[in-house]
């Protein structure tokens, strides 16, 4: 297996698709570090971006709403669309009778999560850097937000006892160590970015025709996030809305609840396409 996926990683790191994937990932964080720079607040009090909350899935962003359609191009195009590239031609054949049926399938799928980890872990982390270098200690956010400015000028303990009714995930973290809060946030969009190339990639054994049937479907979901995330708003009801899951921000409703079965749900559909196109292959074989 692991030199399957070796074979499997070292072709994708060839792929011009990685090469693209990864720059543009890469300009659009280091664009969101000028971005932050240059940008005027609301509130007129400074005029640039406090060092962390410049993070480019912080809340307020005006970039985040161009990052719900880029991402899915971006994590799709590293190693997702080999399924379709392998359809067309007879280098699959050889690989399977290489490798064997199921360390192809396992092997491609765990090279398509890797490759969708790398070009948003990487970038992000590498933009997070550079604004903790060039960007001020401002307390400010893009949109002004007030509820930001007020927490960060309290203790995390003052914090919770507020009680307020809008969702922060580890305000102690955030406000004791604001690197490693964004550090986790980054992990853990990767790690979404990762599955959802896998399951893009499961994908191709049930569309058989277009890669860009894949994206679409990604695109989709990613389209009807944002128009949820602009119009939820409510503190009496669940937010569905997974991207809200991993930006920083104060967006009411969240549950853990939704958020497990959301990723478990990825995670088992990817398992039964998976499972069943190497059932199919041992069987036509």
């Amino acid at each position: 297996m692991i030199s399957a996926i070796r074979w499997n990683m070292s072709l994708m790191m060839k792929k011009k698709t990685m090469l693209i994937s990864f720059s543009v990932m890469l300009l659009f964080s280091l664009f969101n570090v000028v971005y932050s720079i240059l940008r005027e607040t609301n509130n007129g009090y400074s005029k640039t971006v406090d060092s962390f909350m410049g993070y480019l899935l912080f809340e307020g962003n005006p970039l985040l709403s161009v990052l719900y359609f880029l991402i899915p191009i971006i994590i799709i195009l590293p190693y997702s669309t080999i399924g379709f590239t392998n359809s067309k031609s007879h280098v699959s054949s050889i690989q399977k009778i290489r490798f064997g049926i199921k360390k192809y399938y396992v092997s491609q799928y765990v090279t398509s999560f890797i490759g969708g980890f790398i070009v948003v872990f990487f970038p992000l982390l590498i933009g997070t850097i550079f604004n903790i270098i060039f960007l001020p200690s401002s307390k400010n956010v893009f949109n002004g937000n007030t509820f930001f400015v007020y927490l960060t000028q309290l203790s995390w303990k003052n914090y919770k006892s507020t009680n307020n009714p809008y969702s922060f995930f580890l305000p102690e973290l955030f406000f004791d160590h604001p690197f490693l809060h964004i550090l986790i946030f980054i992990f853990a969009f990767s790690v979404f970015s990762g599955l959802l190339s896998g399951l893009i990639y499961t994908f191709s054994f049930v569309i058989r025709k277009k890669a860009i049937n894949a994206i679409l479907l990604l695109e989709v979901l990613f389209f009807f996030s944002l128009l949820y995330k602009n119009k939820h708003n409510s503190l009496t009801t669940k937010n569905y809305n997974p991207i809200d899951y991993f930006t920083i921000n104060s967006a009411p409703g969240k549950s853990l609840i939704i958020f497990l079965i959301f990723i478990f749900l990825i995670i088992i559909l990817t398992v039964i396409l998976l499972y069943k196109q190497i059932k199919r292959d041992q069987f036509e074989d």
